[in-house]
């Protein structure tokens, strides 16, 4: 009954599509599956033993880090997401750390599960930068119509003074500036 535990857990923590390891307090990784070999492009023999940070391109070993120590400070899980690079790579993972306790109830590792969610980070940057081209468009067509009201009064009245101004006069010449300019503004508005 005991292998057949075993061997349905290994078969679960293996098979899953999560990092999944253990960690010290100092961070140095005592198993990992090989998802989590797969995800740090590495056997898991080679990532087992080493610390996060010889794995983590510095500085993005540090959080995940202090978490760990968090646990083993306070005695409770701690959830983070967190940027790290591997090598030339970067990721975006979520991270449950949760304690693991021997017999005597001392918690002698952090169980961590990761799940990979840069594409899901790069799709709400995506959408968030959308939606701020979307508020600029707004903010753009309110301020467009703000400017319209005044000059479209501009440029009629300067049409009706026009009409009553005698030609050649000076006060036609300051009426065909200002209908010049008017419709200059008008032009940068539309655009």
């Amino acid at each position: 009954e005991f292998q057949k535990s075993e061997q349905r857990y290994r078969s679960l923590v293996e098979n899953a599509g999560d990092v999944i390891l253990t960690a010290d307090r100092s961070g140095t990784i005592l198993s990992i599956n090989a998802y989590g070999a797969k995800v740090f492009r590495m056997p898991a023999d080679e990532i087992v033993g080493r610390n996060l940070s010889q794995i983590f391109a510095c500085p993005t070993a540090e959080e995940p880090l202090l978490a760990i120590d968090e646990v083993f400070e306070t005695k409770k899980g701690r959830q983070i997401t967190h940027l790290v690079k591997i090598g030339e790579r970067e990721l975006w993972l979520n991270t449950n750390f949760r304690r693991l306790l021997d017999e005597d109830g001392q918690i002698y590792a952090v169980l961590g599960i990761a799940r990979d969610i840069t594409d899901r980070r790069q799709l709400e940057e995506q959408n968030y930068h959308t939606e701020k081209l979307a508020s600029l468009g707004t903010l753009a067509a309110g301020v467009a119509h703000e400017i319209n009201n005044p000059l479209t009064v501009i440029l009629g009245f300067t049409d009706l003074l026009l009409e009553k101004a005698e030609k050649g006069s000076e006060t036609e010449e300051v009426l065909r500036t200002i209908e010049s300019y008017g419709n200059k503004a008008k032009k940068v508005v539309e655009n």
